[in-house]
């Protein structure tokens, strides 16, 4: 006697469910196909980024390689519409933004003040005569000023420019603005693929130097691998990745303050050396309107300043103290045509003629006493 064998129940679609099938094949092989060429697409995008971004990456037209400092003022760069229609960038023929032509020392009756510092200083997004180095002509009776500032500076390269290049003009004050980020480069050797030195302990001196000195051209091998970094960090699942993390500092200024705290240290020697008085101000940017951890950083300049004697002007609290809206002027929130978008965030010329005034009040004590203030 065979056991009965259960039949299959035959699967019966009805019209709906087979239209239903249909179009999720369709739907699910369009996704897949797409999904393929997508990947083949970023496959081949990214041996091509390997092979493009092989190169150092490019500086701007104002800007030169340099061996001690990665790069530096291109000498007698003149644009008319750098910015965006009339919006001026020049460099004189020592490498001081602006046309005036300078000698080594002051013109009778006047001293200097050399402007020191990042793309907040030399003034992107505005022409020569607005950045707040210009302004403080306006500002300070019988003062001539010299703007040393260069885009993505650290505080290495701010040291290393004035000693080489910015203390043959003499000036009796050299004024250093600082930003969050300018102290970040300063441990940094590499910024947007633009090599360059870093602070670092010179051996068994306790000095505070420069290490990675000259800059030169990476080999091939460093090359190679500095490309496939900068590749991958183009790579969308990267950028993905990143955006779903918290952000964080490239750099951690507070656990390499010993060398921020040593190298200021070090300028104001140099400096009573030449007979210049050395001040240190901070220029708060969009990300230091909020309390943050930058005040911390703050904190610890102000104390390295009173430490040392120095004069530190810190403009985050007025900044903050600014209504809304006039916080929002003070910055470029969008970039003229035809000019790059990384002027958004730069001071516009409002924030620039702020800077200028505030800064004034509190340089005034270290100018001559023959200098009267306007």
């Amino acid at each position: 006697m065979s056991a009965d064998v259960p039949e299959k129940t035959p699967v019966i679609r009805t019209p709906l469910k087979r239209a239903l099938w249909n179009v999720g094949l369709i739907v699910g092989s369009t996704l897949l196909t797409l999904f393929a060429v997508e990947g083949g697409s970023s496959a081949i995008v990214f041996v091509r980024d390997m092979w493009t971004k092989r190169a150092p990456p490019a500086l701007p037209p104002y800007a030169t390689r340099d061996t001690l400092l990665g790069w530096t003022s291109r000498a007698g760069f003149a644009d008319p519409d750098a910015f965006g229609k009339g919006i001026g960038f020049a460099i004189n023929g020592r490498g001081v933004r602006g046309t005036r032509v300078l000698t080594d020392s002051a013109p009778a009756g006047m001293v200097r003040l050399a402007c020191s510092g990042d793309s907040f200083t030399i003034g992107l997004g505005v022409d020569d005569a607005h950045t707040w180095c210009a302004r403080l002509e306006a500002e300070l009776a019988g003062v001539q000023t010299i703007n040393l500032g260069q885009a993505k500076y650290g505080l290495d390269q701010v040291r290393s420019r004035f000693e080489r290049d910015g203390a043959t003009f003499a000036p009796a004050v050299h004024l250093v603005a600082l930003t969050h980020a300018e102290l970040e480069r300063a441990l940094m050797t590499d910024v947007d693929g633009l090599a360059k030195g870093a602070l670092s302990l010179e051996g068994g001196r306790g000095r505070v130097g420069v290490r990675g000195v000259p800059v030169v051209a990476p080999g091939g091998a460093i090359r190679l691998a500095s490309s496939f970094t900068r590749a991958v960090d183009d790579l969308r699942l990267v950028q993905l990745a990143r955006r779903a993390r918290r952000p964080s500092a490239r750099v951690d200024v507070q656990s390499g303050w010993p060398l921020i705290d040593g190298a200021i240290a070090a300028m104001q020697a140099e400096e009573r050396q030449r007979g210049t008085s050395l001040a240190l101000a901070y220029l708060p940017g969009l990300g230091d309107i909020a309390a943050g951890s930058a005040d911390r950083v703050r904190t610890k300049l102000a104390e390295s300043a009173r430490a040392l004697g120095m004069t530190f002007i810190d403009l985050t609290v007025p900044m903050r103290q600014l209504r809304a809206d006039s916080q929002d002027l003070a910055f470029i929130a969008t970039a003229p045509a035809g000019a790059a978008q990384s002027l958004v965030g730069q001071y516009s010329n409002i924030g620039n003629r702020w800077v200028a005034r505030e800064l004034a009040v509190q340089l005034r004590p270290l100018l001559p006493r023959a200098l009267a203030p306007r």
